[in-house]
């Protein structure tokens, strides 16, 4: 989760649903799809 600070921050912020854990998280990056290096492997391997 971001701090307040950051959420206070001109960027946007993008909330999302990993895919593959199904936990919810925050990012200013609108391209992220996973919340963790080790879901975005997992995805990139097949693996659910």
């Amino acid at each position: 989760m971001l701090s307040e600070r950051e959420k206070m921050s001109y960027h946007k912020i993008y909330a999302r649903k990993c895919p593959i854990c199904g936990s919810e998280f925050e990012t200013f990056n609108p391209k992220v799809l996973y919340d963790s290096h080790h879901c975005a492997r997992k995805a990139r391997k097949g693996g659910k």
